[in-house]
């Protein structure tokens, strides 16, 4: 079974604002490799946490039908058939995570979505940026 997913992998450099031209063509199962960074930003010091993340079957974030990947920080636990990773979260410029590749079932895409905060290393507070 395949799926058409919308997002970005580490290989696959976008911004918030743009879209692919193409859906990404995964296999259910299949590992889904992500990361979401700053672009042009190259102090050290900066840090990117994933507060929370979540998949949609269209490209609203608000749509009724949401899978939580990511909450507080913190991988939800159970999801993706516990293949969910959190590779690196606040503390480099780049947050990470690996899962499966799962679909919505009567739906052909697959939307993610994350809040983000960034901060300096030596600050405790930070802004939070949405970032799709």
């Amino acid at each position: 079974m395949e799926s058409s997913l919308r997002s970005c992998s580490c290989s696959t450099l976008m911004s918030s604002k743009d879209r692919l031209k193409e859906a990404l063509r995964l296999k259910e199962g299949e590992l889904l490799n992500v990361g979401v960074s700053l672009l042009d930003v190259t102090d050290p010091n900066v840090r990117v946490t994933l507060q929370e993340c979540w998949a949609t079957p269209e490209s609203s974030p608000g749509h009724d039908l949401r899978h939580d990947l990511i909450n507080d920080a913190c991988g939800v636990p159970g999801v993706l058939d516990n293949t969910l990773d959190i590779v690196s979260n606040g503390d480099s410029r780049m947050a990470k995570w690996h899962g499966s590749v799962f679909k919505f079932v009567g739906y052909e895409n697959v939307w993610l979505h994350c809040n983000i905060k960034v901060c300096f290393a030596d600050q405790d507070k930070g802004s939070k940026i949405k970032k799709r």
